[in-house]
């Protein structure tokens, strides 16, 4: 089941559960949308920041990849 709006998730899930037979979700998202477990410790926190911080450092130099990434990154926090 192809999934494209965040609203819509909940039902595949459900779908999923009921299933008897194996069940792909193909959840599409945006490229920039973060993606963390619920619970994280001290040493991810570090690595987190440590890559965003790479990642600005990239922008800075001129990474006109990097910089359209980031920019889903930012508008993904605001929709």
């Amino acid at each position: 089941m192809r999934v494209t709006r965040a609203e819509d998730i909940e039902a595949a899930i459900l779908k999923a559960k009921n299933s008897r037979k194996p069940f792909i979700i193909d959840a599409v998202v945006n490229s920039g949308e973060l993606s963390l477990p619920p619970h994280i410790g001290w040493k991810e926190v570090i690595g987190f920041g440590t890559s965003k911080l790479k990642e600005v450092g990239q922008v800075i130099n001129g990474d006109k990849k990097q910089w359209e990434n980031l920019k889903k990154e930012l508008e993904s926090y605001f929709d």
